[in-house]
């Protein structure tokens, strides 16, 4: 069977109005605002716990008091590095909500949202990536568990432990942690497979250092900037024409890094555009990247396969539209 190209159906309106963009603003200072709660929480449970530590080694003597002794001073401690990241985090959190402020006035770009009958084919599509995506750390947790219940059925013959016992040394151990990683993966996955279409979630906007779609605002520095974890450097942005499943799609794509725990991760955002909005999103791209990255590239005469990732060795400004779109 052919490919056929998306369609704008039913004279669906693809323009964000005021009331999203409106809405779209609160979410996103909602967000930072919810994030900036979170450490402090953190702080006052530990500060909490520390405080029944040294509760209980009034209470308590021999050498549990010992155990007391040590475990309250350390939550102490892990309640200050809390309260100092909180400090930070809050500063920066801050600012972002100030930028989702200006999201839609000095900053802004360009914005759309997605056809509703192409989402729903590139969302089947992009679970089952991630699916693939992630072979090796689903592969890791399967032995896991299988470990963890030999290892209890092992225990179960050659020890004299209760069920219960063996099970909370054997089993929780090497196989409740992977399944919980499971779950709260897949979780997200199917979440973002299944969740149902609105406007304010289901859209793009491209603003000056940053950009926001699927409910999520991402700030943007220069792709030679020294890398942070809160932030992701804009490394190049792609625009073409991919094949996904039955339809062409005319896909935005966003390369960026940001710091993980001991090197650079590199991340990858692909945006659907619809047809309308093609010419825009092009004279939109120069604009975006600028400052930011010198590497972007226009394609949209070949179909390219969505398996296949773009990975250009140097900078350029390579434009290839068709006839009917904006040369450059």
């Amino acid at each position: 069977m052919g490919f056929e190209q998306q369609s704008l159906l039913g004279g669906e309106d693809l323009e964000l109005t005021p009331f999203d963009k409106e809405k779209i603003t609160n979410n996103v200072r909602a967000t930072y605002r919810r994030a900036k709660l979170i450490l402090p929480i953190f702080a006052a449970v530990a500060v909490g716990a520390a405080i029944a530590m040294f509760i209980c080694a009034i209470v308590f003597r021999g050498g549990k008091q010992l155990i007391f002794l040590i475990t309250g001073p350390s939550l102490l401690f892990l309640a200050l590095f809390y309260a100092v990241m909180s400090w930070v985090l809050a500063k920066r959190f801050s600012s972002r909500q100030a930028e989702a402020t200006e999201l839609f006035r000095e900053i802004y770009i360009g914005s759309w949202t997605f056809e509703k009958h192409s989402w729903e084919t590139f969302a089947k599509w992009n679970f089952k990536q991630s699916l693939k995506d992630n072979i090796a750390l689903w592969c890791i947790l399967a032995l896991l568990m299988v470990a963890g219940c030999i290892l209890f059925v092992v225990m179960a013959i050659f020890t004299n432990m209760s069920i219960g016992q063996n099970f909370a040394v054997s089993w929780v151990p090497l196989s409740a942690s992977p399944l919980l990683i499971v779950v709260i993966v897949m979780g997200i996955l199917l979440y973002r497979r299944y969740r149902g279409f609105r406007r304010d979630v289901h859209c793009c906007v491209l603003g000056r250092g940053t950009f926001y779609q699927m409910g999520t605002m991402v700030p943007l520095q220069p792709a030679t900037s020294y890398t942070v974890s809160t932030i992701y450097n804009l490394l190049s942005v792609h625009f073409e024409k991919r094949s996904v499943g039955e339809l062409q799609m005319n896909i935005l794509t966003i390369n960026m890094k940001t710091r993980g725990k001991h090197s650079d991760m590199p991340a990858t955002v692909m945006v659907p555009v619809p047809e309308v909005f093609t010419q825009r999103v092009i004279s939109w791209i120069p604009t975006f990247v600028n400052g930011y990255t010198t590497e972007y590239t226009i394609n949209l005469e070949d179909v390219i396969p969505m398996s296949k990732k773009m990975q250009p060795t140097q900078p350029v400004h390579h434009v290839t539209v068709t006839k009917d779109d904006i040369t450059m």
